[in-house]
């Protein structure tokens, strides 16, 4: 069986060690092996990779733990098994953030992800709009966020969307989200070639309006 050619690392780019090594060792039981460590330390080195970029020294984390330095430095050159709730909440009050646990169903998906976080996210809209009350100040406020929340949501939406490929049957996207100054507009290509068009075009030497009280969101 001839030899698998190795590309040249200056012509080529890797989004991950395990994908790097893949491309440049044959040895799949080596691959595999670390493959599996870079696993299992998913989260010991994302906190240690937290507390370089906040250039937070491991004594300051040691001190929120009550223990020495060197304590420090074996919780980050351990597997994330060895982790204790304590010293993951060390970590999150020396970077001054609140530690969250969520709990989720086991293999779960990416569309399943995404409604879990568009459920969440319903939930804290509403609860913007319990602040409000009777208080038309807090109410502007919200209502500003809303809008803004709004743009941001299609606009990441359709950057996401133009990475879709394009229908095989006619070259054209499967999905086409374009925003107009004052509104925003979805339009689905389905197999009968229709196509729902944006009421008013995009004018792309206009500047960019606030979204419109009521934008309307077409299917």
């Amino acid at each position: 069986m001839p030899e698998r050619e190795k590309p040249a690392m200056a012509d080529t780019s890797f989004t991950s060690v395990s994908k790097m090594l893949n491309a440049m060792s044959d040895d799949e039981a080596f691959n595999k092996n670390v493959s599996n460590r870079i696993a299992e330390r998913t989260v010991t080195k994302t906190l240690q990779a937290m507390r370089i970029a906040k250039d937070i020294s491991q004594e300051r984390i040691a001190s929120e733990l009550k223990c020495s330095q060197s304590r420090i430095s074996k919780i980050e050159s351990s597997n994330d098994a060895t982790l204790r709730l304590e010293e993951v909440g060390a970590y999150a009050m020396a970077f001054g953030c609140d530690l969250n646990i969520i709990l989720c169903k086991r293999g779960e998906t990416g569309v399943e992800r995404i409604k879990r976080h568009a459920f969440a996210i319903s939930e804290e809209l509403e609860r913007l709009a319990e602040c409000a009350k009777d208080d038309d100040a807090i109410a502007k406020a919200v209502s500003s966020f809303f809008g803004e929340a709004f743009v941001n949501i299609v606009r990441m939406i359709q950057n996401a969307s133009e990475k879709l490929p394009v229908r095989a049957i006619d070259g054209k996207p499967h999905i086409t989200i374009t925003e107009s100054c004052d509104e925003a507009s979805l339009a689905i290509c389905e197999d009968s070639h229709t196509e729902v068009q944006p009421r008013r075009p995009v004018k792309k030497s206009a500047p960019r309006k606030p979204l419109a009280k009521n934008a309307a969101f077409d299917v």
